[in-house]
C-alpha cells in the first residue's frame, strides 16, 4: 500500500503483514464491523492528497449474515465500512476521489463514498453503433480521465472528466472472429 503494508485478499477476508509476511493479521466479516463479506474478489488501494484507503470487492462466503459490497479502511484496518451493500463487484478503481465498482449490476461510481451514485448500464458508441448489451462488468481500469470497462460483451472506454459520463463519450472495442 505503498506505507509497508502488504494486503492480501483471500476467501477467508483480508490479511496484512508489515513484516515482510513473518507474522500476518487477519481482517474478515466475524472479527471486523464494516467487511461486507469474507470472500474478497478484489483489492486495491486509493491514494490522492493525504487521503489513503484499501477497497476491498468484498461477497459473502459461509456466514450467513455476510454480503456482496465495496469494502474500505481508511485508518490501514483499525476499523472498515462498506457501501453499495447488494451488488456483486468484481473490480475497483480510482480517479482521485472517484471510485468506480465494476459489477454484475453495471458500473457504480461515487465519490461520497456511496452516499450517492451513478450506474452506467447502457453502453453506445455513436461513431460505430456498436452497444455493450450485458449490464455485467468483470474488470474497470483508470488511465487520467479514461475508464476502461471489460464485459463479456466486449471492452469500452469512456470520458469522466470529473463531472461523470456523456453518453455521447463511449468508444466501444470489439474482436470478431470470422465464420467459414
Amino acid at each position: 500500500d505503498g506505507d509497508s503494508a502488504l494486503y492480501v485478499g483471500t476467501a477467508n477476508g483480508v490479511d496484512k503483514t508489515t513484516d515482510n509476511g513473518y507474522s500476518w493479521y487477519k481482517m474478515n466479516h466475524q472479527n471486523r464491523t464494516g467487511i461486507s463479506g469474507d470472500f474478497v474478489v478484489w483489492i486495491a488501494v486509493q491514494n490522492y492528497g493525504t487521503v489513503h484507503n484499501i477497497w476491498a470487492a468484498t461477497v459473502n462466503a459461509t456466514d450467513p449474515t455476510e454480503v456482496p459490497a465495496l469494502s474500505y479502511t481508511s485508518d490501514a484496518g483499525a476499523t472498515w465500512d462498506n457501501i453499495l451493500d447488494g451488488h456483486f463487484f468484481h473490480c475497483v478503481s480510482f480517479n482521485g476521489e472517484i471510485v468506480y465498482g465494476a459489477s454484475d449490476d453495471g458500473l457504480f461510481r461515487t465519490q461520497d463514498f456511496g452516499k450517492t451514485s451513478d450506474v452506467i448500464t447502457s453502453i453506445y458508441d455513436p461513431t460505430n453503433r456498436q452497444s455493450i448489451l450485458s449490464n455485467a462488468f468483470y474488470c474497470v481500469n483508470v488511465a487520467s480521465d479514461s475508464v476502461w470497462l471489460g464485459s463479456a460483451d466486449g471492452t469500452a472506454i469512456g470520458i469522466d472528466d470529473g463531472n461523470g459520463f456523456n453518453s455521447n463519450d463511449w468508444n466501444v472495442l470489439r474482436t470478431y472472429v470470422p465464420i467459414n
